[in-house]
């Protein structure tokens, strides 16, 4: 009788065991269907989109120029000039530049915000004793404005690349810089679908002789996470970024490295790697195999007799 209830409770065990060890493959073959589907409609969606020549394009004529709404004029009495400009959620408008007017050193960065007129409704300046000056603007998903330029005052070289975020009035909340013991230039800026920042520019070596292209990428508070240069040995300069629709990044540069003739046009196509497939199949095979390992370990073995 002992034996028969033993021999039963046994058998109630393995059946437990094994229906555990079911529903653990079903969730593992569930988790590499949708794996390779997931993977598959991502390939699929990021793909090149091809456009026909001979699709309809609307056309606007105007008979004339339209006419000038207002214009206004900003600045002290020196040289001051704006670098970038965006249209603000406010329906007004933010400029950057640089200004000898005013500010601290020789040249200042400088942040000009108008309503929807042109009215000035403050601006700002940032900068130390030396050259600093802003290159590129964009209003950041918080509604304040990050702000690309260069520096002369804070650099750790001769001149660094220099990322500025502000709060909606310009207040400074935070900066970064950086560059190498050379000359170090920003003309482009984006921010990045993540939170964070894309900077194009220049990197100078051998004391300015020559420069590449330079790509910096950040966090959301202005730390690098990476950065990247292009070119070869002459010449090479950013000057407008965008974050593309697969998620990397096209460059326009000129480059006196490539081309046919002193200086040429420049465009780069960056693609951010995605996690390979294979790498996904592999580390799921991983986990299957250890799964029935440990399953097997676990399983009641039958009692001896």
């Amino acid at each position: 009788m002992m034996k028969f209830e033993e021999r039963k409770k046994h058998r109630e065990a393995a059946f437990e065991g094994w229906q555990k060890i079911r529903m653990m493959f079903l969730a593992i073959i569930i988790a590499l269907l949708l794996t390779v589907m997931l993977t598959a409609a991502f390939n699929i969606g990021h793909g090149e989109s091809v456009h026909s020549l001979t699709s309809p394009v609307e056309v606007s004529i105007l008979s004339e120029a339209p006419p000038t709404q207002w214009n206004k004029t900003y600045g002290g009495t020196d040289r001051d000039r704006p670098s970038a400009l965006v249209q603000t959620s406010d329906g007004g408008y933010v400029m950057a530049g640089s200004t000898y007017s005013y500010g601290a050193g020789s040249a200042d960065a400088w942040l000009v915000k108008t309503d929807a007129y042109g009215n000035m409704e403050w601006d700002k300046t940032y900068g130390g004793p030396s050259s600093d000056w802003a290159s590129a603007l964009v209003q950041t998903s918080d509604g304040g404005y990050a702000i690309a330029g260069s520096t002369y005052s804070y650099s750790a070289g001769l001149c660094d690349v220099w990322l500025i975020k502000t709060d909606a009035y310009g207040n400074i909340k935070w900066n970064k810089t950086y560059g190498g013991i050379y000359r170090d230039w920003a003309w482009a800026l984006v921010q990045t679908s993540d939170g964070g920042y894309a900077i194009a520019g220049s990197t100078s070596f051998y004391w300015g002789e020559s420069a590449d292209v330079w790509l910096v990428k950040t966090d959301a508070c202005g730390n690098m996470e990476w950065g990247k240069t292009y070119g070869r040995t002459d010449w090479g300069w950013a000057w407008a970024l965008v974050q593309t629709s697969d998620g990397g990044f096209a460059i326009a540069c000129s480059t006196s490295s490539y081309g046919a003739g002193s200086a040429d046009a420049w465009l780069i196509k960056l693609v951010i790697p995605e996690f390979p497939l294979a790498t996904i199949l592999l580390v799921l095979m991983a986990l299957i195999t250890l799964t029935v390992a440990f399953a097997k370990k676990k399983l009641p073995r039958k009692p001896k007799t």
